[in-house]
C-alpha cells in the first residue's frame, strides 16, 4: 500500500471514528428517552397501564427499545469496519 493510500485511509478512519462518537451518543440519547418511557409506564397504575394512555406509553417504549437495538447494530458494523481499516493500513 503507498503513501497516498494509507493517508486517505487514515482520513477515512478519522470520520468514521468521528461518526461513531456521534452515533454512541445518540444510542445514549435514545435509551434515556426510552427509559423514562419505561419509567412513566411502570408509575402507572395498573388500570392506567391497560388504557390507551398506557399502551401508547408502552408501544413508544418499544418502538424506541426497537430503534436502540437497530442503531447498536449499525454501530457495531461500524465499529468492525473501522478495526478492517486499520488492520489493512498496517
Amino acid at each position: 500500500m503507498n503513501k497516498t493510500t494509507r493517508k486517505r485511509l487514515a482520513e477515512i478512519n478519522v470520520k468514521l471514528e468521528i461518526i461513531s462518537s456521534g452515533l454512541r451518543s445518540l444510542v445514549d440519547d435514545l435509551e434515556g428517552c426510552r427509559d423514562d418511557e419505561r419509567e412513566k409506564y411502570d408509575n402507572l397504575s395498573e388500570g392506567l397501564q391497560q388504557s390507551e394512555r398506557g399502551y401508547g406509553i408502552e408501544r413508544s417504549a418499544d418502538e424506541l427499545d426497537n430503534a436502540c437495538s437497530e442503531l447498536d447494530s449499525i454501530l457495531q458494523s461500524l465499529e468492525i469496519a473501522i478495526e478492517y481499516l486499520n488492520n489493512a493500513s498496517e
